[in-house]
């Protein structure tokens, strides 16, 4: 869970699965800097990857007309390679 200063909450987890529904979307991370929702994601690396980074980001502007003021994505960092992960699959957070 995230906790903000002005005390709401925010579960990463209900927001992953919103941000998740964009098949582009190959797997994310979401987390608080700064007091503000980030999410660092991965889409595929193909032909269209510039098509497809321009796609995933109006697709976030869209998410975030839908979300209250406090779980908006103010920064979306993508990424071309997978996230490191664990034995189980996780992604390893540092």
């Amino acid at each position: 869970m995230i906790i903000l200063s002005n005390g709401k909450n925010v579960s990463p987890e209900l927001l992953k699965q919103k941000i998740m529904k964009n098949p582009l979307i190959q797997a994310c991370v979401v987390y608080e800097k700064k007091d503000s929702i980030y999410v660092k994601m991965y889409i595929e690396v193909d032909n269209n990857y510039e098509d497809n980074k321009k796609s995933v980001c109006q697709f976030i502007n869209s998410l975030n007309y839908q979300l209250p003021s406090f779980e908006r994505i103010a920064n979306v960092i993508i990424v071309n390679k997978d996230f490191q992960r664990t034995a189980s699959g996780k992604i390893v957070r540092k």
